[in-house]
Formats: C-alpha cells, structure tokens, sequence
C-alpha cells in the first residue's frame, strides 16, 4: 500500500489517494457505545473507528473535552479513529470552531510499529458557487489543469509539501473538495507515548496542540486558505464573473 504521506508531484489529478480518504463505516458496536453519545446531540459523526483503539473522555483543561487514545501493536489491526473536531469537541476555543464538515484522521494502519501516529486533518472547501465554472473547464477539458493549479498555489502559499488537495469522492465532479494537511508525529517527540509492548498513547489536547503549533495546519484550518485560494484562481479564470 502506497504511503499516505508520500508527496505526489504536481501536474496528475490531484485526487487524493490518502489515509482519511477511504471508505469507512459504523459498527452497530460504536453506534451504541457511550463514545456515540458525546455530543450535544444524540448523533456522532464518525467516519470510522479501526480495531485495537480504546477511547476513555479524561479531565480537561482549556478545551470542551480531552479523551485519552491507546493504540494497540498488534500488526493485524487498523487502528484509527476518523471523526468531526467540532462534535468531539477538542478543538482550542481561542482559535475558533473549523467548519462542520471538517475530518480529523488518527491513527497507525500504515506505520505499525514504528512508534509513529498519522495525523491528517481534512478541511471542507465550499464550492457551491462555483459549479458552473467547473462544468465549463471540464468541457474543455482544462479541469485537471486547474486542480494542479490549486495544488500548486497551497503548497507555495503555505510552504509545505505535506499540504494536499481532495476533489472528489463520490463519481461526480468536485462533489466534494477538501484541503488535507498530513502530519507524521515520531518517537522523538514528546507528544505521545510508546509502551513497552509496542501500543502507542496519547491525549487528544497534546496532539492538537501540536498540530496549532504549525503554521501550514492554521492557514488550512483556520486560514481557511483553501477557500480563498479556489475564489482567487476561479476569477481570475472567469474575471466577467465578477
């Protein structure tokens, strides 16, 4: 399996092809598990939860809620969890709510026992307005052009590599695009903890603390970089639309 951090070069369709992007279901297990139940409301969104994961709500400090995640060894498991920052409820208040749309990936399926966490955070783009000037590049055949020219602009506009853009998951053109910001979280630094058996801890509060450590991941996030990038690139493509 193709590792979801390697850097694809520009000028392909810049589909995706990352850890948070595959298909992923409920259990009727996690449905009616008190994890399912957090949230103000009665429903959870959670694209997903691997094996091998154990998820215990600890005290909090500046945030909604702190859980604390233990990640199994065991090489046969996909542990992960894949779930909404705004119903799990930890992100930093100061730095204000992403969108609901928004999915934040943890987990170890393509890194087990190495001691490293694999983070990525998904961040809807809305593109709503811009249907009809997408229909018409990809009349034109200049679609993929103008995705590698998206791609391009955020990882010069943020200075990172890791920066990667998603435009469609179901069939249909630009159904739904997302900026990822990837993130590998290694042995070295003091975020999580490795066991002796292998199975990695960590709290939620100390990696997003982390990842609020970056530039990259605030002007994706909360920057909102992506959408401001799409708006930008599609009037300068249809300046009449203005």
């Amino acid at each position: 399996m193709t590792n979801p951090l390697e850097v694809r070069q520009p000028g392909g369709r810049p589909a995706g092809g990352q850890y948070a992007a595959r298909e992923r279901s409920e259990s009727n297990a996690i449905l009616s598990s008190p994890l399912h139940q957090l949230g103000e409301d009665s429903e959870w969104k959670n694209g997903g939860q691997g094996h091998g994961i154990s998820i215990v709500e600890s005290p909090i400090s500046d945030r909604e809620r702190n859980y604390w995640i233990s990640f199994e060894s065991a090489a046969n498991r996909t542990s992960y969890i894949n779930v909404s920052p705004v119903e799990f409820g930890i992100e930093h208040p100061e730095l204000g709510q992403s969108n609901d749309n928004d999915r934040l990936y943890i987990g170890t399926e393509n890194s087990r026992g190495d001691g490293t966490l694999e983070v990525q955070y998904s961040a809807d783009v809305d593109t709503d307005s811009y249907a009809e000037e997408i229909m018409e590049l990809e009349a034109e055949g200049e679609l993929e052009e103008f995705e590698t020219e998206i791609l391009n602009a955020l990882r010069k506009e943020t200075g990172d590599e890791n920066i990667d853009i998603q435009f469609s998951s179901g069939g249909e053109t630009w159904d739904d695009v997302a900026v990822l910001y990837n993130h590998k979280i290694v042995d070295e630094l003091p975020i999580h903890d490795i066991n002796p058996d292998g199975s990695i801890e960590a709290s939620t509060s100390n990696l997003m603390a982390h990842l609020e450590g970056s530039a990259a991941y605030n002007q994706v996030v909360h920057g909102r970089i992506g959408d401001d990038i799409v708006q930008r690139l599609i009037s300068q493509r249809f300046p009449q639309n203005d």
